[in-house]
């Protein structure tokens, strides 16, 4: 009885002591995450401080000069006032027409603007750079500017080219009947661990240095046969549903539709792509075709196991 007791309270100690451990590592981690936050905030307070400065001095000298040139030699009032306030009162009004990385890259420059980030995604573990490859058909998007969408036949193609980078191109028609076909490179974001999270962008070279050239491509789901996954932004204003065919199950897609309303986006505004019949009766067709020929198979003989091949992911 008294080992019991003993040992009961021996246990409880070492729990204490763990939790004790715990939160004392845990106090620590926060400690260091605020004084390093608290670091970034001065330099950019003291970088911001020089910047504005530097402006209302050059504004001040710019007054002066065109105050010399005036009769009287005096520059007006309001140019007294604005001369310090020049540069957060142009940041203020610029904000609005810069996305959320410009707003960062120039934050991190000194200059005034606000970066208000958005809650995180829930994103796919794992995925396999050739389970990505190949072409996807756009089942359903979730458009930012319905008038220059692409009205039907969208296809979206991962290539992995030698060099182990990525191009993505993306064809489809037009309303006017004409045919679309854009290409844009691929990269990892920036801090990223997984292949999930891709950026890509369709602009020159000489702008790629530009954050806001480049457009997030998450991947936020993937089916359990790996035929139909979800793209979406972290400001969840775009979102696509891809597929390995041109017609996606119902309840395939209202899954998808599920889970993206789950993590914030509007599935309202969810636009259906058209396909053109032809391909979609063909797609059935295909899908129909492997099942109808597995049960035959499984009626006749036992097909023997294949050996998986692992894909090494190329680095981007």
């Amino acid at each position: 009885m008294l080992r019991s007791t003993l040992r009961r309270l021996d246990d409880e100690i070492r729990q204490c002591e763990a939790r004790v451990e715990w939160q004392d590592a845990r106090a620590v981690a926060q400690w260091e995450e605020l004084h390093r936050a608290g670091r970034r905030r001065l330099k950019s307070l003291a970088l911001g401080g020089v910047v504005t400065a530097a402006s209302g001095l050059a504004l001040r000298r710019y007054s002066r000069r065109r105050a010399a040139s005036r009769p009287g030699g005096r520059a007006p009032w309001w140019h007294h006032l604005l001369g310090p306030a020049f540069l957060p009162l142009v940041a203020s009004a610029a904000a609005p027409l810069v996305g959320r990385k410009a707003a960062s890259f120039l934050a991190g420059l000194g200059l005034p603007f606000h970066v208000k980030e958005p809650e995180p995604l829930e994103l796919v573990a794992e995925l396999d750079p050739s389970l990505l490859a190949g072409q996807w058909y756009e089942i359903a998007r979730l458009p930012a500017h319905p008038a220059r969408e692409v009205a039907s036949d969208v296809t979206l193609e991962y290539l992995w080219h030698d060099d182990g980078s990525l191009e993505v191109v993306e064809r489809g028609r037009r309303g006017d009947g004409s045919e679309h076909v854009a290409h844009f490179a691929a990269r990892l974001a920036p801090g990223a661990v997984t292949l999930a999270q891709l950026e890509l962008t369709g602009a020159p070279f000489w702008l790629r240095w530009w954050p806001d050239s480049w457009a997030d491509h998450w991947v936020l789901d993937l089916s359990g046969d790996g035929q139909a996954l979800m793209v979406g932004t972290p400001e969840r204003d775009r979102l696509w549903i891809l597929a390995r065919t041109p017609a996606l199950d119902e309840s395939g897609y209202q899954a998808f539709v599920a889970r993206a309303a789950a993590q914030g986006f509007d599935v309202q505004r969810l636009v259906r792509t058209a396909h053109e019949p032809r391909k979609v009766a063909q797609a059935h067709v295909e899908a129909a075709a492997p099942q109808a020929q597995s049960q035959e198979a499984a009626m006749t003989f036992a097909v023997p196991e294949r050996e998986g091949r692992s894909a090494a992911r190329p680095g981007l």
